[in-house]
Parts: C-alpha cells; sequence; structure tokens
C-alpha cells in the first residue's frame, strides 16, 4: 500500500503538526499494467501507468521471462507511462546489466519528457546497452538492421 501526504495550512488547534500546518494522508495504490507482445520478432513490453517503487516489481516480473528465455533484445514501450521513479530505473538497469551478458541491449520506445529527463540525468542515454527510439517504426527499423548481415 502506498500512502500519499497533503500538507495544509490550517489555524486550528485540531490535527496540528509542528506549529500551523496539517497533513492528510490517503493512500494512492500506484497503478500500473504490464503485457508483453512482438515487435519483428523482439519481445515489447507495453507498460501504462505510473512505474515506481509499489510496481516496479511487477515490472520485473513481466521482464524476467524474457532474459530467462535467452532474449538478447528487449523493448519497453513507455508511451503511455505517466512516472517513473528509482523503482523503475532499478528495473531498467538490471535488465541492461543481463542482456549486456549476451552482448544485447534494452530499448525504450516512446518515454515522455520527464521519463526521458530522468534516463539522461542517470546515464542511461549514454550506455551502450541502452537505446531510446521516439515511435515504434525507429524502434523495428534498429532490430531488422541489427538482424541484417
Amino acid at each position: 500500500m502506498v500512502w500519499a501526504g497533503v500538507v495544509r495550512e490550517t489555524t486550528s488547534a485540531v490535527g496540528r503538526l509542528g506549529g500551523k500546518f496539517h497533513c492528510d494522508w490517503t493512500n494512492t495504490e500506484s497503478a500500473m499494467l504490464a503485457s508483453t507482445e512482438r515487435l519483428d520478432g523482439t519481445p515489447l513490453v507495453v507498460v501504462t501507468g505510473e512505474i515506481d517503487h509499489g510496481s516496479s516489481s511487477a515490472l520485473q516480473s513481466e521482464i524476467e521471462p524474457c532474459l530467462d528465455g535467452g532474449e538478447t533484445t528487449i523493448l519497453l514501450d513507455l508511451k503511455d507511462v505517466t512516472y517513473m521513479d528509482s523503482g523503475g530505473i532499478s528495473v531498467l538497469l538490471y535488465t541492461v546489466r543481463r542482456l549486456r551478458r549476451g552482448n544485447g541491449w534494452l530499448g525504450v520506445v516512446s518515454p515522455n519528457t520527464n521519463v526521458r529527463r530522468l534516463l539522461k540525468i542517470v546515464g542511461l542515454e549514454v550506455d551502450s546497452g541502452f537505446r531510446v527510439f521516439d515511435d515504434k517504426e525507429s524502434a523495428a527499423t534498429a532490430i531488422r538492421e541489427m538482424s541484417t548481415p
């Protein structure tokens, strides 16, 4: 269960915490869905919602069969991901490390501006085992070029 606090100013004596502020706590269960399809024979994990500490294990569970099955390239469609925190980054880093063992790479497709900025800040955009694609068509082109001798 994930909880978030909203701090508001109060003038009443009831509900005061540390002076004249009160924190209202609400349950904000993170919602993330992930399913795996194929794009030109390569696993494409389609993710929607928020990838955070509460949902990152579900994403890892969706990716793990691809890794265990010997895939050397995996794509994540992040077009409908609205938020990512360090929990999501941890899953990406773990996946890149596993794929690198087989000289493979992880590609993300259509990340929004905030997610793309996070990927840049943590250094994934310059990692040789990681690629960012604006859309599925450019990811499919890279996969076809990879399989052409």
